[in-house]
């Protein structure tokens, strides 16, 4: 018989499955590198197993596996202290090629950006998340995600410019 346990590892594990391209790709534009990105990834999957019991709501799982993918992955950017250069083979849109050079300025711009920037600006506009999400995500108010996102595209509008 299944307990509350095991039914959350299921739908954990369905949630990785039916969602492993988004957050592979959410890993990629942290860390710049295919394998950096799994590391990342799978260590976020082996940090949230045994945490499950920690999430109150199971219609949080979503945003509580983000908080624990986004720190992972800042975990490993200190740990590293690199910054891998943009993988053109990546594909973010449908339209990748028509747009090449541009998306690779924007998300080279976007790695630039100190984190808590440019973790308002992937989840926003990469993950196509709500403020609310983002908000429930970095654990912080809702005036705040706005802000910084306006002062991210305002950085990275200005930092265009300049090149």
């Amino acid at each position: 018989m299944k307990g509350k346990a095991g039914g959350r590892k299921e739908k954990f594990a369905e949630y990785v499955r039916d969602n492993q391209q988004r957050l592979y790709r959410f890993a990629y534009s942290y860390m710049k590198n295919e394998e950096d990105a799994m590391d990342a990834l799978q260590e976020a999957i082996v940090k949230a197993l045994p945490a499950l019991d920690k999430l109150r709501e199971e219609r949080y799982l979503s945003t509580w596996f983000y908080r624990i993918l986004i720190n992972e992955c800042n975990r490993m950017l200190k740990l590293n202290q690199k910054y891998c250069a943009y993988n053109m083979e990546e594909e973010y849109t449908e339209n990748w090629v028509d747009n090449y050079l541009q998306k690779t300025q924007v998300l080279s711009q976007v790695g630039e950006l100190n984190e808590k920037y440019r973790s308002v600006v992937l989840l926003r506009y990469f993950e196509d998340r709500k403020i609310t999400e983002i908000a429930h995500i970095l654990q912080i108010n809702e005036n705040t995600v706005k802000t910084r996102l306006y002062k991210a595209l305002k950085l990275l509008k200005d930092k265009m410019r300049e090149d």
